[in-house]
């Protein structure tokens, strides 16, 4: 929601720049669509092959910990309630399912047996005409 992406971007777009300059990665929010109440963020960045982890790795990590912070000041508390879990939703081209499921989905499982998330690939999930008609949503 706008809302939500507001309080990433920050006040003339201070907290998305210094999260770009902390990690290195590019991090541009798509404008509001109307049928759909997210909000699209691309991030990407030159990875570097001696890092354990990429800027775009980083920078996610640093918008959902900043969602979630918002979430939690408008009253929801996620520890509180195990029947509202926090939610990622992620867009990836069809190249890349291989990458995240594995031969016969051993890489998901491993995913989600070292990290304890519920990790799903919802083939066929609405998304906005703006992304790639065959992206797929990782939640």
């Amino acid at each position: 929601a706008n809302n939500v992406a507001g309080s990433v971007i920050g006040k003339k777009g201070s907290i998305v720049r210094t999260f770009e300059i902390e990690t290195g990665a590019s991090i541009i929010f798509a404008p509001p669509i109307s049928h759909f109440e997210e909000r699209i963020v691309t991030i990407s960045a030159f990875e570097n092959l001696e890092s354990s982890n990429s800027p775009a790795q980083d920078a996610v990590i640093l918008v959902f910990a900043r969602i979630v912070e918002d979430h939690i000041r408008n009253g929801f508390h996620p520890a509180s309630t195990a029947d509202s879990p926090v939610t990622a939703r992620l867009l990836i081209a069809p190249s890349t399912v291989n990458l995240l499921t594995g031969n016969e989905g051993e890489v998901i499982s491993e995913l989600r047996e070292v990290s304890g998330a519920d990790i799903q690939l919802l083939l066929g999930e609405p998304i906005p005409d703006v992304t790639s008609e065959n992206d797929v949503v990782v939640q």
